[in-house]
């Protein structure tokens, strides 16, 4: 088939190479609306990456933080923590956030008159109204916007808590300072056909948390393909449709739209009840996940070459597993972070580096018994 094109112009197009990377070193700089030190926010979702980038999208604001990654470990957590916010995932195995809400609801907790906002990727016409009939103050979409987050949580906490953005502008450097953002995002990633990375690095709030994001992704595809294969064959189809909706949420983030755009069509068709749908055109999807997540294998191995970084001792060691361990006890992960960058400055001992790998993986998640049972060892 030959299709007809009408020249425009006759100039050479250009090097997309060098056009795609100036155009990811000219994205603005990203600035904070506010700082909250003092305010207190509560994150439930099923979906480790979308707790970091929740997190990570808020780090300059300075408020703290805790995550759980179900409904009933976030009431637990409600049961003993004041909150300024709460944020409920919609869509969760077992217990979903309208389930959830309602129970924390008919409990007597610090949190009865704490405002509820509902996550959601599933933002229709009417969703507001739904939300609201539920129970939540209000909704917000995912991929989740950093411009809409911090509007949201601005409207949401107390004036006495707010405070100006801080005069640096946030602790950490831009990626795109200097104009070399694009040296933070290797080639195999900047010409990935199944990734925008302008939409993912906008999403995610910097280059830096773009490449923790997609770590996080890349180590996660082999687990959640083999879930998704075993409830399929279970035909449990309920838990299939969740997971599928968890792929799209996360894809979107890191700038796989067309793959977030299939997952979305599948999810679709298990929430109308289309079974055969998700029989025959699950796999096709699966295939293009895992074909993913080979390109991006390398980040899930990323952190290994320490070779030219001092050796940690014994001492520091066994004192930020101690930390770590009782971080984990409060549900802390903002603090938990901040522990683990602190050891990316230092070489494992031999006899530690698979100690370290399975805690790394505990915290991505979060799992928090894992972090606790791993940390504890002696």
């Amino acid at each position: 088939c030959v299709i007809k094109q009408e020249v425009i112009r006759p100039e050479v197009i250009g090097d997309f190479e060098q056009a795609l990377r100036r155009s990811l070193a000219e994205r603005p700089e990203y600035r904070e609306k506010f700082t909250a030190p003092d305010a207190r926010i509560l994150v439930v979702d099923d979906t480790p990456m979308n707790l970091t980038v929740f997190v990570n999208l808020l780090k300059k604001t300075k408020i703290n933080i805790n995550t759980a990654k179900s409904g009933d470990e976030g009431i637990l957590l409600a049961k003993k923590e004041k909150y300024d916010i709460i944020f409920l995932d919609h869509m969760m195995p077992e217990k979903d956030g309208i389930e959830t809400l309602k129970e924390l609801r008919a409990l007597d907790t610090p949190n009865n008159d704490t405002p509820v906002i509902c996550l959601t990727a599933n933002a229709v016409s009417g969703a507001r109204e739904r939300y609201l009939s539920e129970g939540f103050g209000d909704y917000i979409t995912k991929p989740i916007n950093p411009d809409a987050l911090e509007s949201m949580i601005k409207n949401c906490l107390p004036p006495e808590k707010l405070a100006a953005p801080s005069e640096s502008g946030g602790e950490e450097p831009q990626a795109q300072d200097g104009g070399e953002l694009a040296d933070i995002v290797p080639d195999y990633v900047l010409f990935c056909d199944e990734i925008d990375v302008r939409a993912g690095v906008k999403l995610c709030g910097s280059a830096e948390m773009y490449m923790e994001t997609l770590a996080i992704y890349a180590q996660s595809v082999s687990e959640n393909a083999g879930e998704i294969e075993r409830y399929l064959s279970a035909e449990d189809y309920r838990d299939v449709t969740v997971k599928i909706h968890a792929l799209k949420s996360t894809s979107r983030v890191i700038g796989a739209v067309s793959l977030g755009e299939k997952a979305q069509e599948l999810e679709n068709a298990g929430n109308s009840g289309d079974y055969a749908k998700l029989m025959e055109e699950t796999g096709g999807l699966l295939a293009r996940y895992r074909a993913l997540g080979e390109v991006l294998s390398p980040l899930a191995e990323s952190g290994e070459d320490d070779g030219d970084l001092p050796l940690i001792s014994d001492e520091q060691l066994a004192e930020a597993y101690g930390t770590i361990n009782e971080l984990a006890e409060m549900y802390d992960y903002d603090s938990i972070m901040f522990v683990m960058d602190s050891l990316k400055e230092y070489r494992m001992p031999d006899g530690e580096k698979e100690r370290y790998r399975e805690l790394k993986k505990a915290v991505s998640k979060p799992d928090w018994e894992m972090i606790s049972a791993v940390t504890a060892k002696k």
